[in-house]
C-alpha cells in the first residue's frame, strides 16, 4: 500500500506492513518538511485510553 494523505497536515506511511504517522510542515522557503510523529497503532491506543468516547472506526464497522 502506498503512502496516503488525509487531506490535512498529516499522512500515514506503510513500512514493512506497519503504519506510521508523519506531519507535513512548510518552512520559510515553502519547502515541505516531513516529521515523524508515532506509529499509528500507538496513536490509536492513546486515543482509546484517553476515553474520548467510542472509537470512530467501531461505529463505521457496525454500520452506524
Amino acid at each position: 500500500m502506498p503512502n496516503f494523505y488525509v487531506h490535512s497536515k498529516f499522512y500515514v506511511k506503510e513500512i514493512k506492513g506497519k503504519y506510521y504517522v508523519y506531519s507535513i510542515e512548510k518552512d520559510e522557503g515553502g519547502k515541505q518538511r516531513h516529521h515523524y510523529i508515532a506509529p499509528l497503532e500507538r496513536i490509536i491506543e492513546i486515543y482509546v485510553n484517553i476515553g474520548s468516547g467510542v472509537f470512530p472506526l467501531h461505529n463505521a464497522a457496525a454500520g452506524i
